[in-house]
């Protein structure tokens, strides 16, 4: 990746104030754009999101990049913006989560780049018993 060239890790999992490239740091916050969460007194929508897949025997991070790139379809198609997700079935051939956030509101919400996809580009995956950890370069 060039230098100065944009790049940030998920809204899931960056740490607190950190920043990328002009990207809101809003904890939480996750969709086809990363902006400012809306208010609290938005009414909250929770899709559930499956995808099936037969990535490359062992090959994990083809299955998650995937079904990123899906919940940003789906926040797009939705008019959604995902500031929460529910992993509850996660092998190396399968995740299945829910997806929570709000209804796009553009009077309510500043959004200053858009993510057009998850990159494969740079993806660090760290798979253990107990936790999963990643760093993601998203394509603005």
């Amino acid at each position: 990746m060039p230098p100065g060239a944009p790049r940030a890790t998920s809204p899931w999992i960056r740490s607190p104030g950190r920043r990328a490239s002009g990207l809101s740091s809003t904890p939480g916050t996750w969709g086809s754009r990363c902006g400012r969460r809306a208010p609290s007194d938005s009414s909250p929508w929770r899709p559930r999101l499956s995808r099936p897949r037969s990535p490359r025997q062992g090959h994990c991070p083809d299955l998650l990049v995937h079904w990123l790139n899906t919940a940003l379809l789906e926040g797009e198609l939705r008019r959604a913006v995902w500031t929460r997700a529910d992993v509850s079935l996660l092998t190396t051939a399968r995740i299945e989560g829910t997806l929570s956030g709000q209804r796009l509101d553009p009077r309510r919400q500043t959004f200053l780049r858009e993510i057009k996809a998850v990159s494969m580009h740079g993806l660090a995956l760290e798979l253990e018993a107990s936790r999963c950890r990643c760093r993601l370069i998203l394509d603005v």
